[in-house]
Formats: C-alpha cells, sequence, structure tokens
C-alpha cells in the first residue's frame, strides 16, 4: 500500500474491489479481513484499488470488501463446524445480501472454495500443533 497523506489517497492493490464482489485467489481471508480493518482505521479520502474506478466512498467500500469476506468466512466456517463438506455447505449460505454485486457470479464459488480450504487448512495445523499449556 501507499498513502499520499496530504492528499488523503491510499492505494491499496487488491485489497478493495471498489463496488463489486472480490476475487479471493489463493488468499488467506482472515489476513485479508485484518488488512482491511488497519486500512479502514486510517480513515483515507480516496482508495484506489486494483480493479474498478477509484472509491470517493473509501471507507463504505473497504466496509463492503471486509463485510463480505466476513460472511464468506463465518458461513464456511459454521458449515465447516458441522461436518458439511463443501458442496453440502455452499448450498446452505444464502448469498442474497451479494448476489446482486457484479462479478458474484463468476467469482463466489471459487471464493467460498479458496475459503472452505483456508478453514479446513486451519482447522489441520490446530490438530498439528495443539496450544501449549502455561
Amino acid at each position: 500500500m501507499m498513502l499520499v497523506e496530504e492528499d488523503g489517497v491510499l492505494f491499496v492493490g487488491d485489497l478493495m474491489f471498489s463496488g463489486r464482489i472480490p476475487f479471493v485467489g489463493d488468499a488467506q481471508v482472515a489476513s485479508w479481513i485484518a488488512a482491511i480493518e488497519r486500512v479502514i482505521a486510517l480513515r483515507p479520502r480516496v482508495v484506489v484499488g486494483g480493479h474498478g474506478p477509484a472509491s470517493l466512498r473509501a471507507v463504505d467500500d473497504l466496509a463492503l470488501t471486509r463485510d463480505y469476506l466476513i460472511y464468506l468466512r463465518s458461513q464456511i466456517t459454521s458449515a465447516f463446524e458441522e461436518a458439511l463438506d463443501f458442496e453440502a455447505a455452499y448450498r446452505r449460505i444464502d448469498w442474497s445480501r451479494y448476489a446482486a454485486l457484479p462479478a458474484f457470479a463468476a467469482a463466489n464459488r471459487r471464493n467460498a472454495y479458496q475459503t472452505y480450504l483456508n478453514v479446513e487448512q486451519e482447522a489441520l495445523q490446530a490438530v498439528k500443533t495443539p496450544a501449549r499449556r502455561p
């Protein structure tokens, strides 16, 4: 990221997708959410993302990406904890809040799958390295 402090313009690359569903790719969704939280705290006036126009509603557009990722992760985590496979999890989730946004049809299923893999990997890692007792 790069912040032009005197103008309040923040260049964030693919951290934010203005007015549309992001493409998760192979990202770690939990880390992405944390990064957006840090950026929102800066209260930038303008954010230039990796796709779409610059956002003059910077905090709102950052919040849209964050809220989508939080919903995606919480729903997938819940389904995973109930031992649902990906197909059952995806069918069960109510996507109506985001379905009308641009890029939903192209990206959402892939985003959900990558998030499922993230959650699965975290669960396996927790089994391999149990928490230490004080």
